[in-house]
């Protein structure tokens, strides 16, 4: 490796350690309507997992619920929600 970036045996070997900073995420409960089978909750869950910025997202069929963990600095709640009903179900932050 050290012949590869043209340095001299002897030179000290340095370890470089990138810090990233953690962004903070956030949670958000959203109300969803219209869900009457599992095929609907996978939808919603596909929906909301496929958008930029969410870290998890799990769909309660059963009191018709969504929640969703996210960073903040890439999706916002009314973008959860547009991505819930473009899949045919209305949905509000609960």
């Amino acid at each position: 490796m050290r012949g590869a970036r043209n340095l001299p045996p002897s030179a000290p070997m340095t370890t470089f350690t990138t810090l990233v900073r953690e962004r903070e995420m956030e949670t958000v409960r959203l109300t969803i309507e219209g869900m009457t089978c599992s095929h609907c909750q996978a939808a919603v869950e596909t929906a909301l997992r496929g958008q930029a910025g969410v870290q998890s997202a799990t769909v309660y069929l059963q009191d018709g619920s969504a929640e969703v963990e996210y960073d903040p600095a890439s999706v916002s709640p009314p973008q959860l929600t547009a991505a819930v009903e473009e899949e045919g179900y209305a949905a509000t932050v609960a």
